[in-house]
């Protein structure tokens, strides 16, 4: 019974002895705390910290980045294209319930004057004077650009083996036509009779040389309805909207794939992270050394007892 109570006092005072030698060595403990600590943080900064990124929208840098000749060149042409489409009175229209009015002449001169005759007919339509007053007399909100899409003349023969000869004035003729498209009939019928009345001022002064130029008046045809040229180019343009769209779509998502974040002077500290794995290391560290100082205290047969700590 003596001997299992000094067995206990024993252990005991060796529990005590272990304890007090640890004590005795709190500096080194500290010192082992403190580097787990710094350890645990430096680590902790270098894996988590990272450089602020100043994000930046792509669309702040479009105009600052050397864009290919191809996107410069689709976007001019989507610029022109829907700006046609605003002013022209034709790409309004509805091509299922289009006005279209048709009107045929005989046009006779002297032979020597018909080409004169026939580059002054097909002038017409590119004058500035007789495109204003189509569009003063169409009553229509459009320009003379716009205005010249809605009439069509055409000559039937050009050359002289193929125009009529007129025996009687020893003149030739040919088959004179113009067609006129509007919205309604009210506009469509104004701009047939401004069409009329710039070929008889032409007409007037053309007979003031002596050219023989006459104009008859031979067919006049209108129609409310389905108009095939308005179909084909509201078609032609919708399609080409497309393509310029989809192109200028792909340089864009090309763009917006670049990297245009901007690193900023700081870094961004995970202050949450950097402080668990701090407390961590630290409580490791402190582990390590009371684990390699109490081998040390069991080890050393000379440190026994408390009392021989003091």
């Amino acid at each position: 019974m003596q001997n299992n109570v000094n067995l206990d006092e024993e252990k005991l005072f060796d529990l005590r002895g272990m304890i007090c030698f640890l004590l005795k060595k709190w500096k080194k403990l500290f010192l082992f705390v403190v580097v787990g600590l710094l350890i645990g943080a430096g680590a902790s900064f270098v894996k988590y910290s990272a450089p602020v990124q100043n994000e930046v929208q792509p669309e702040e840098h479009i105009e600052e980045t050397e864009m290919p000749l191809e996107y410069m060149h689709y976007q001019k042409l989507l610029s022109d294209l829907e700006e046609e489409k605003e002013n022209s009175v034709l790409l309004r229209m509805d091509s299922n319930d289009a006005y279209t009015q048709t009107r045929n002449y005989l046009l006779t001169a002297q032979a020597g004057d018909i080409p004169l005759v026939i580059s002054k007919v097909k002038a017409l339509t590119s004058q500035e004077a007789f495109l204003q007053k189509l569009v003063d007399a169409s009553g229509l909100e459009c320009d003379k650009v716009a205005v010249a899409e809605l009439v069509a003349i055409e000559i039937s023969s050009v050359s002289y083996e193929t125009l009529v000869m007129v025996e009687a004035t020893k003149s030739c003729a040919a088959k004179l036509e113009f067609t006129v498209i509007a919205p309604d009939a009210q506009s469509g019928a104004a701009l047939a009779d401004a069409v009329e009345k710039a070929f008889a001022s032409l007409q007037k002064e053309l007979t003031a040389r002596e050219s023989g130029f006459t104009l008859e008046k031979l067919i006049e045809k209108e129609k409310q309805g389905f108009n095939e040229t308005v179909y084909t180019k509201q078609t032609a343009t919708a399609a080409n909207l497309a393509t310029y769209e989809k192109e200028l779509e792909k340089y864009a998502a090309q763009i917006m794939m670049l990297d245009f974040s901007e690193t900023g002077d700081g870094h961004q500290l995970p202050v949450k992270m950097i402080a668990v794995w701090a407390i961590v290391a630290a409580v490791l560290f402190g582990g390590m050394a009371v684990a390699y100082f109490g081998v040390v205290f069991l080890m050393d047969d000379h440190i026994r007892y408390a009392h021989e700590l003091h």
